[in-house]
């Protein structure tokens, strides 16, 4: 049997002793937005309290590689994902990272309506723009954005990796380490094309009645009213949450009030 080098040795102790010692934390109250903020060496990391989670990723995507040209499957990634960066960017996302088919961004605890409008701005992109004309190329395949949102008390991050050196690919990037990022993910991953899906605690949050009920043009056909946006769905035998519920926000407001109400949403946030 070949023997270990021991360089790969010296690692596993390394890896050892970084399990065995205490990690220092300190708090924020708000996301860094310069890398530089972030620590890399040492047991340091940074605890920051009640991050916000938009998670987006694309349904189905697995079958276009398989099923389509591999030069039609990159077009709508890039489209996708571009969009959905820039969006998050727009609405004031501190972090961004892009995951796979998809991409999150992460918004401070006193920007629950932003976090909301990026989300909302997003998925009426993929269902009123982008799908009318990807159903003509990619035929067949139920593309669609898969949308969610969680907010936690505690998110520990750091960078983990190697050093910069002059020359060479960066081998280094963020780690967030807590429930809010992962949740979100899953929260994104039970919904249906269409459907943007939040955590109860996050709900909580977008109390506003603009985030919460249609405009009129959506209203009730009997009655005129506005309706809720919102269905409440079970997730109890779900063991993945830490929660027994969710809100699945199926629709959105038309464009003739839409920007109207975002507005009003973005003023909530202080």
């Amino acid at each position: 049997m070949s023997q270990v080098p021991s360089e790969i040795l010296e690692l596993y102790d390394q890896g050892i002793t970084a399990f065995a010692s205490p990690a220092e934390l300190e708090s924020r109250d708000s996301i860094p937005t310069r890398e530089s903020d972030y620590p890399l060496t040492g047991t340091k990391w940074l605890k920051i309290n009640g991050v916000i989670c938009v998670f987006l990723d694309m349904k189905n995507s697995s079958q276009l590689t398989a099923d389509y040209n591999v030069r039609d499957a990159a077009s709508i990634y890039q489209s996708f994902v571009d969009t959905g960066v820039r969006i998050l960017d727009i609405f004031g996302a501190s972090y961004i990272d892009v995951r796979g088919d998809g991409a999150f961004g992460l918004f401070d605890r006193n920007l629950p309506y932003h976090a909301l409008a990026a989300a909302v701005s997003f998925k009426t992109f993929v269902e009123d723009y982008l799908l009318p004309i990807a159903k003509e190329r990619f035929e067949g395949i139920d593309i669609g954005a898969h949308i969610g949102i969680d907010q936690n008390e505690v998110l520990l991050v750091k960078r983990i990796g190697l050093k910069n050196q002059e020359g060479e690919t960066d081998k280094q990037n963020e780690v967030w380490a807590g429930k809010t990022v992962n949740m979100s993910a899953k929260l994104a991953s039970i919904g249906q094309r269409g459907e943007m899906v939040v955590s109860p605690r996050f709900y909580a949050r977008i109390q506003n009645r603009y985030a919460l009920s249609s405009c009129e043009c959506h209203g009730d056909p009997v009655t005129g009213k506005p309706k809720s946006l919102w269905e409440k769905r079970d997730v109890s035998n779900d063991h993945r949450f830490d929660f027994t519920y969710c809100w699945v926000m199926k629709t959105h407001w038309c464009d003739q009030v839409g920007e109207g109400y975002m507005g009003y949403l973005l003023n909530e946030d202080k």
